[in-house]
């Protein structure tokens, strides 16, 4: 799925925004979590970053709120994610432990 472009509200293969990306992505694995990024706050376990593992959403706050999710993108090993990039216009893999 890399190489998508962005499309804000976009949920497939013909544009993803952060959410609809994850949504995709965990849709077909049967499982289903929230359509926005708003909507991870408080769902799911949180977990220490040497915790973390392949496939677990990582949340960020990129707008400078008060305890709230304003991206998400999903862990795939090695300190990398990967999510539908508002800057770069597609869906990229990118380091987000260090």
């Amino acid at each position: 799925l890399q190489g998508i472009k962005y499309v804000y509200g976009g949920s497939s293969k013909s544009g993803f925004d952060c959410s609809g990306f994850t949504k995709y992505v965990f849709d077909k694995y049967g499982i289903s979590v929230p359509r926005s990024s708003s909507g991870y706050w408080g769902t799911g376990t949180k977990v220490a970053r040497s915790d973390i593992r392949a496939g677990d959403i990582v949340l960020f706050d990129t707008d400078g709120g008060s305890a709230d999710v304003s991206h998400v993108g999903i862990y795939v090993g090695g300190g990398n994610f990967i999510h539908a990039s508002t800057s770069k216009g597609k869906v990229i893999a990118r380091r987000v432990i260090k």
